[in-house]
C-alpha cells in the first residue's frame, strides 16, 4: 500500500551525476524538475481526481503511475495503482495492465493435485513418490507403464493376436517352435528372421539377453514393461547398444514400433539413426550405460509416449566417459534427428537429462519431468536440458527440478529453446561448487520463456550473455534465487556482455543482489514487478536493487519496483526511458549515475522510499564509481 502522501512525483528530472568525474555537489533542481510535496491523502483522494490521478499544484488532475489498473490493484485510500505479490497467491503473477488483468497462474498449470505444492506453485513429483513400475507425469499423476488393461492372464496376457504375429517365449519347453502362439520361438533373433515387414514380434514375460538390430519395418511388443526386459548388448554404430534401429541401406526406409518392454543393459538402451523412424510406447529405460536413448542424423524421427528414462550412467570407474557433452544422460538428439516426447519422466541420469545438439536437431517435449540429473564421475555437468550447436528445443508443461549445474542451457548461433507453462527449480551447484544457474543462454543463442517459473536456483535464476544472445521472457516468475555459501551472486535475472533481454509481464521476487540486472547489454522491462531484493550475505555483488542497469540501454515502462533493500531503479552510465512506473518502499527510489542517463517521463510515481529522487540536493549514495559485478567466467 502507498502509505503516505506523494512525497515526490517525478515529472521530468536531470538525475544526479554520482560516480561521474565531476566533484560532489548539491545543485539546484533543473528548471523542468517538478515535485509535489506536503499533499495529504485527502488532497489526492479518488473523489478529487479519477483513479490513477492526483491533484497537481495548479489544481488540475495529473496522471501518475500505472494507468488503467483493475480495481483489485487500486489502493482504496489513494486511488492509485499499487500492485504487489501480496495481492496474489503463490505461483501467480499480478497482471495489472490490459484487458486480462488479475492474478495469472504461471508454471505448470494443470499439474496433478498429487504433485502440486500450494506453498510454492511448483509441480513436484517428490511430494507423492510413485510405486515401482509407475512413473510421475506432471498432469496425470502416477502413471502405470503397463498396458491400459494391465498385464493380463496367461502367457500372452492382454496382447490380442493379429495376422503376421511371430511369438517369442524364452521359457517355452515344448519343442517344435514355429513362431506361433502355441509353439513360440525361444529367442528374439529367431523371430526377427521369420517376421515379415509390417508384422509384430510378441514377447512373453522374461529377460532376453540378446542385443537387437532392427532394420525391417516391424513392431516389437512385450506382454508388459514390468514383465519383459531386454538386457542384451551388441556393437553398433555408436558403440555398445541394447537395441539399434537402422535402415538396411542408404536411402532405405524403416518404421519400427517398440512397446511394453523394459530396457536395462550395460550399454546404450536404444540407438536410432540414419533416417529410421521409431515409435516408442510404454517403455522403461533403466540403469543403462551412458544413455537411455540416442537419435542421430537427418530424417531420423522418434515419437515417444509414456516413457521412463532413469539412472543412465557411465561405468563406475569412469572408463566410459568421453569429452562429448551429449554422450551421457537420459536422451540425446544429434546431427539433425528429431524426437517428440510426450508424457515422460527422466530421473537421476548422469550428465544431462535431455540433450539436443547440431544444426537441424529438434526435441519437442510435453508433459515431462526432468529431475535430479547428476554430474559425471569427473564432476562435469548434471544438467536438466542442454541445447547447443544449432539445435532447437520446444517444451511445454515440463518440470525441471533438482538438477545440478544448469537447469536449461542454450548455446550457439541458431540454437534456440522455447519453453512455456513450465517450471525450472532448485538447480544446485555442480561438483566444483559453481554454476547453479536456472536458465543460461550464451554465444548468440535464442531463448523464449512464457508463463513459467524459475525458482530457488543456487546462483542466478536467468542469465544471458554475449553478443547476439537474445531472451524474451513473458509472464515468467523468477523467485528466491540464493547465493549459497561460496560467494556466488544470488541474482534473479541477469543480462550481460552485449546480450539482449526483454521482460514483459514478469515478476522477480525475493532474490539477492538484484531482481533484474543489465550489464553492458540492452533490452526492456515492461509491465513487470521487481520486489523484495535482499543483500547477499556472502556474495560478491552487494547492492540489493530492484532494477540495476549498468552501461546499458534499457527502456522501463509500467514497472513496479518495491521493497528492495537498496534502490528501486538505478541507471549507471546507461540510457533509456523510464515511463509510468511505481517505485516505492525502497531505501532509494530512482537513481541515475554518470553518463549517459535515462529520459524520465512525467508520469512516474516515486514515493515512500527512504529517499525518493534527486530533488534539490545530492542523493544519499556514495559519490564514487559503482562497484561492477565480478561475473563468473563460465565456458
Amino acid at each position: 500500500m502507498i502509505r503516505r502522501a506523494w512525497f515526490s512525483v517525478l515529472l521530468a528530472i536531470v538525475l544526479a551525476a554520482c560516480g561521474s568525474d565531476e566533484p560532489s555537489s548539491s545543485p539546484e533542481p533543473a528548471p523542468d524538475v517538478t515535485t509535489v510535496s506536503d499533499a495529504t491523502a485527502s488532497d489526492a483522494s479518488p473523489t478529487a481526481c479519477p483513479s490513477g490521478h492526483i491533484e497537481a499544484p495548479d489544481g488540475e488532475c495529473m496522471a501518475v503511475g500505472i494507468q488503467g489498473c483493475d480495481d483489485m490493484f487500486i489502493d482504496p485510500e489513494t486511488g492509485l495503482c499499487d500492485p504487489g505479490f501480496s495481492d496474489c497467491p503463490p505461483g501467480h503473477i499480478p497482471i495489472f495492465v490490459g484487458d486480462d488483468q488479475g492474478c495469472r497462474p504461471v508454471g505448470l498449470v494443470g499439474c496433478h493435485e498429487d504433485f502440486f505444492d500450494v506453498e510454492t506453485g511448483l509441480c513436484d513429483p517428490s511430494l507423492t513418490p510413485c510405486p515401482e513400475g509407475w512413473m510421475p507425469v506432471p498432469t496425470q499423476g502416477c502413471v502405470s507403464l503397463d498396458p491400459p488393461g494391465g498385464c493380463g492372464e496367461g502367457t500372452w496376457g492382454s496382447v490380442e493376436a493379429k495376422a503376421g504375429d511371430v511369438y517369442v517365449d524364452q521359457g517355452y519347453l515344448g519343442g517344435g517352435s514355429d513362431g506361433s502362439r502355441e509353439k513360440p520361438w525361444t529367442s528374439i533373433s529367431s523371430a526377427l528372421s521369420a517376421v515379415f515387414s509390417g508384422g509384430r514380434v510378441v514377447l512373453a514375460a522374461g529377460t532376453y539377453d540378446e542385443g537387437l538390430w532392427l532394420y525391417e519395418s516391424i513392431s516389437l511388443v512385450g506382454r508388459c514393461a514390468s514383465m519383459v526386459t531386454l538386457s542384451g548388448v551388441r556393437s553398433g554404430a555408436v558403440g555398445l547398444t541394447a537395441v539399434e534401429v537402422q535402415p538396411p541401406g542408404p536411402g532405405a526406409a524403416v518404421d519400427v514400433v517398440i512397446s511394453d518392454v523394459r530396457i536395462s543393459a550395460p550399454a546404450i538402451g536404444i540407438s536410432v539413426h540414419s533416417g529410421a523412424r521409431l515409435d516408442l510406447q510404454r517403455v522403461r529405460f533403466e540403469d543403462n550405460t551412458k544413455l537411455g536413448l540416442v537419435a542421430g542424423l537427418a530424417n531420423t524421427v522418434v515419437t515417444a509416449t509414456d516413457i521412463l528414462v532413469a539412472r543412465s550412467a557411465g561405468n563406475p570407474d569412469g572408463s566410459s566417459e568421453d569429452k562429448f557433452v551429449g554422450s551421457h544422460g537420459g536422451i540425446s538428439v544429434q546431427l539433425g534427428a528429431m524426437v517428440t516426447l510426450h508424457r515422460a519422466s527422466l530421473e537421476d541420469n548422469q550428465g544431462i537429462g535431455i540433450y539436443a545438439g547440431d544444426e537441424g536437431s529438434l526435441a519437442a517435449i510435453d508433459d515431462v519431468f526432468v529431475t535430479e540429473s547428476k554430474p559425471r564421475i569427473s564432476g562435469y555437468l548434471g544438467r536438466g536440458i542442454h541445447v547447443q550447436a544449432g539445435a532447437s528445443v520446444s517444451a511445454k508443461r515440463v518440470s525441471v527440478l533438482d538438477n545440478k549445474d544448469i537447469g536449461l542451457f542454450v548455446s550457439g548461433d541458431e540454437s534456440s529453446a522455447t519453453i512455456s507453462d513450465s517450471v525450472i527449480a532448485r538447480t544446485g551447484f555442480n561438483a566444483e561448487g559453481s554454476y547453479g544457474l536456472g536458465v543460461y543462454g550464451i554465444e548468440a543463442a535464442s531463448l523464449g520463456l512464457e508463463r513459467s517459473i524459475v525458482m530457488e536456483s543456487q546462483n542466478m535464476g536467468v542469465f544471458v550473455r554475449d553478443p547476439l544472445t537474445s531472451a524474451i521472457l513473458t509472464e515468467v516468475l523468477v523467485a528466491r534465487t540464493h547465493p549459497g555459501e561460496v560467494g556466488n551472486l544470488g541474482l534473479g535475472i541477469h543480462a550481460a556482455l552485449e546480450s539482449s533481454l526483454e521482460l514483459h509481464r514478469c515478476g522477480s521476487l525475493d532474490n539477492y543482489g538484484a531482481a533484474a540486472t543489465f550489464y553492458v547489454s540492452q533490452g526492456s522491462v515492461i509491465d513487470s514487478i521487481l520486489q523484495g531484493t535482499q543483500e547477499a550475505p556472502s556474495g560478491n555483488f552487494p547492492p540489493a536493487d530492484g532494477l540495476l542497469i549498468i552501461q546499458s540501454s534499457v527502456n522501463t515502462n509500467r514497472v513496479v519496483a518495491r521493497q528492495n533493500v537498496r534502490a528501486g531503479i538505478l541507471y549507471h552510465d546507461s540510457d533509456g526511458e523510464v515511463q509510468e512506473s511505481l517505485v516505492t518502499e525502497n531505501a532509494l527510489g530512482l537513481i541515475g549515475q554518470g553518463n549517459p542517463s535515462p529520459t524520465v517521463s512525467g508520469d512516474n510515481l516515486v514515493v515512500d522510499n527512504d529517499q525518493n529522487v534527486f530533488s534539490g540536493g545530492s542523493l544519499e549514495v556514495a559519490d564514487e564509481p559503482l562497484v561492477l559485478p565480478d561475473l563468473p567466467d563460465y565456458e
